[in-house]
């Protein structure tokens, strides 16, 4: 398995550093293993323990504040976890896949998460990512979604998944405390017509504004990937399912927008409207 980028269906993921360690401890993720490594712990947050085999398990740590609540963190992980090893610094170099090592990491396993899981209000909304390519970017949509009061993220026609390192990274633990799950159109559309989902989908072509539809009632929100948009397939959904392509408006000149951006902005519209933020 690679942990790294796991392959569809894989359910196992990597996760490095403190943020992690913070989402997990409350969520539904399962800890397989747990990796610590002293010398970058204690160089990086002073002294304490990071819960490795047959250690003390410290909390508190020099410097307090943050500082002890991470070591209680790291502690509570250690906990959790079927396996808990201590590597040196050359290896938790080697694991580590960005240049500062942080010196803690988890093997996890994901909820086996499907549509059924979403849980939506008569006025809720899901995040749709159809065919993303960039992990950063699938990270950055969970963590929109999640923070406009999306109850779920469909991940269609993949390309890249939420589990990835990068997208598990730059999620910031939002895809421990919303279901993200990955799904082929057809079931998909079964989905939303079930559910009574209207589906707004971005698009160059829309015919009005993102920031003059009406989102009542059930919506999904859809962005497409970061170069050829969503896929043709939403032409005919199917299912009696309504869709309705909107656009970003822009300036003269510039004609696309990060699909991350798009989706957040898209979002927090739609959180607007239904005044489900305050």
């Amino acid at each position: 398995m690679n942990v790294k980028a796991p392959a569809p269906g894989e359910r196992r993921f990597y996760a490095e550093g403190v943020w992690p360690a913070r989402w997990v401890k409350g969520g539904t993720v399962k800890v397989l293993s747990f990796f610590a490594c002293e010398e970058i712990l204690i160089k990086r947050y002073g002294g304490g323990d990071p819960g490795g085999p047959g250690a003390a398990g410290a909390a508190a740590g020099a410097g307090g504040g943050g500082h002890a609540a991470f070591w209680g963190d790291l502690k509570a992980i250690g906990a959790m976890a079927g396996e808990r090893y201590l590597v040196g610094e050359r290896a938790a170099r080697a694991i580590s896949d960005r240049e500062g090592a942080e010196g803690a990491f988890m093997a996890c396993e994901y909820p086996a998460f499907t549509m059924g899981d979403i849980q939506m209000g008569d006025d809720g909304m899901v995040m749709v990512l159809d065919g993303l390519e960039t992990p950063g970017n699938v990270g950055a949509c969970v963590r929109s979604a999640a923070a406009a009061g999306c109850a779920g993220v469909v991940i269609v026609n993949r390309k890249a998944g939420f589990l990835h390192s990068r997208s598990i990274r730059s999620s910031l633990g939002a895809g421990f405390i919303i279901p993200v799950v990955e799904a082929d159109m057809g079931s998909f559309a079964a989905f939303a017509a079930r559910v009574g989902l209207t589906a707004f989908v971005n698009d160059l072509r829309g015919d009005r504004s993102v920031f003059g539809a009406d989102y009542g009632g059930k919506v999904a929100l859809v962005t497409g990937n970061e170069h050829a948009g969503v896929s043709p397939l939403w032409e005919g959904l199917g299912g009696g399912v309504k869709v309705v392509r909107v656009r970003l408006p822009m300036a003269d000149g510039v004609d696309s927008l990060n699909a991350g951006f798009a989706a957040a902005l898209t979002a927090y519209e739609a959180a607007r409207f239904k005044g489900l933020l305050r």
